[in-house]
Formats: C-alpha cells, sequence, structure tokens
C-alpha cells in the first residue's frame, strides 16, 4: 500500500466521519427540544375523575394508559357499567388521574407512574415528596442521556485527527530516506483530520452551551413550579 492509497483511505474516513457528526448533532438537537417541551402548559393539564371498580384496582398490574381507563370515566354520560357500579366503597372508587394534551413520550411516562402511584394508594393522602421524586427521576433520566450524546461528535472529531496523524506517519515511513520530501503531505493530512475535530467541537458547543445549558434551567424551573 502507497502514501496515495493511504490519503485516499483517510479523507474517506474523514468525510464518514463528518457526516457522522453531522447526523448525531441532529439527532441530539431534536432531542433537546423534545425535552425541552417535557412539561405542558397547565391549560394543558387536567384531573379527570374515574370511577373504577374496585377488582380493576386490586389487579397486580396497574400499568394501565389512561385511554383503557375510559371506559371508567365519571363524566362518561352513557357507561357500560352505569347500573353495575353502585355504591363508591362497595364496588368502585373514585379516583382523580392526570390527563394531559401532549404527544411527549417522557411526560406521558411521568404521567402514566403518578397514576399507577395514585391507584394503588387510592383512599390515602397523596405524598408530593413522592410524586415529586417520580417527576425528577424521569426528568432526570431523559436530560443525562441526552447530555451524553451532546460531545458524541467532539470524540469521534478527535479520532479523525489521530486518525490523520497516524496516516501522516505511516506515509514518512514508507517514504524512507526521502521523508522529509513528505513532511508537507504530512502536515496537509493532519490539517485535513483537524477538520473533523473542529466541526466536532463546534457541535457539540452549540448544542451544549447554546441548547441544552438553557433546557436544564427551564427543566429545573418546571420541576419546581
Amino acid at each position: 500500500m502507497n502514501s496515495l492509497d493511504l490519503d485516499y483511505i483517510e479523507k474517506v474516513v474523514i468525510i464518514c466521519i463528518i457526516i457522522a457528526q453531522t447526523g448525531i448533532s441532529i439527532y441530539v438537537a431534536n432531542a433537546i427540544f423534545k425535552l425541552n417541551r417535557i412539561f405542558p402548559k397547565t391549560s394543558k393539564l387536567f384531573l379527570k375523575p374515574y370511577a373504577i371498580p374496585i377488582d380493576i384496582l386490586r389487579n397486580v398490574d396497574l400499568k394501565l394508559g389512561l385511554e383503557e381507563l375510559d371506559r371508567f370515566k365519571a363524566d362518561q354520560p352513557e357507561s357500560d357499567s352505569s347500573d353495575e357500579i353502585g355504591n363508591e366503597g362497595e364496588n368502585y372508587r373514585m379516583i382523580n388521574l392526570i390527563s394531559a394534551q401532549t404527544k411527549n413520550s417522557t411526560f406521558l411516562n411521568i404521567s402514566n407512574s403518578i397514576n399507577v402511584y395514585l391507584l394503588r394508594n387510592q383512599g390515602a393522602a397523596a405524598d408530593f415528596n413522592l410524586i415529586r421524586d417520580i417527576v425528577e427521576r424521569n426528568s432526570d433520566a431523559e436530560y443525562e442521556s441526552v447530555a451524553a450524546m451532546v460531545s458524541v461528535p467532539l470524540y469521534l472529531g478527535l479520532m479523525g485527527t489521530i486518525l490523520g496523524i497516524i496516516v501522516g506517519l505511516l506515509n514518512l515511513n514508507i517514504a524512507g530516506e526521502s521523508g522529509l520530501d513528505n513532511i508537507q503531505p504530512f502536515v496537509q493530512g493532519v490539517i485535513t483530520a483537524m477538520a473533523a475535530s473542529f466541526w466536532g467541537l463546534f457541535c457539540s458547543v452549540i448544542n451544549s452551551n447554546f441548547n441544552l445549558n438553557s433546557v436544564k434551567r427551564k427543566l429545573e424551573s418546571s420541576k419546581n413550579s
């Protein structure tokens, strides 16, 4: 393998790295956009009353989505079980559950977890600290997963720069005694590889400093509001 082959391979790999950096950065930007909209506006949050049969509440698996509980809505004009629910306390329990006009999967997981807690602890006073823990645990997990991806383009860029140095040194080794004549191609190869580092650094700075940090402040504010 001669130096031209190595240079060609280097350029192809660097281009692939830059494409990967761009794709990951777009993915992270979309994830940050989604993270910024975890908590819907208060006008889109509702407490809906449900008349849930005791048999359902005793079920071990309470991981029910609200759409599966719609048949137990207390404000439903024509309930399939309207003639069968009987008196509250005997056949069913009145429970207020959280509903929201949002498609954000993280918030839907949060509301589902809170609703499961309310179902399991029906009849008892809700523990605010436990509910806050549910909210913080889910939102922090989502934030950390996004934050872990922010620096990936930077690491890919560093890998590209190291690759450029390795290829340049290999070219010098192949040239043998005339290695001094290859100093300029060596420098050019390193500069080409450093383009990936620059692009990775740029993408990481944009997503981290200008996007993720502001989202973190908004998350903290939303959790405490």
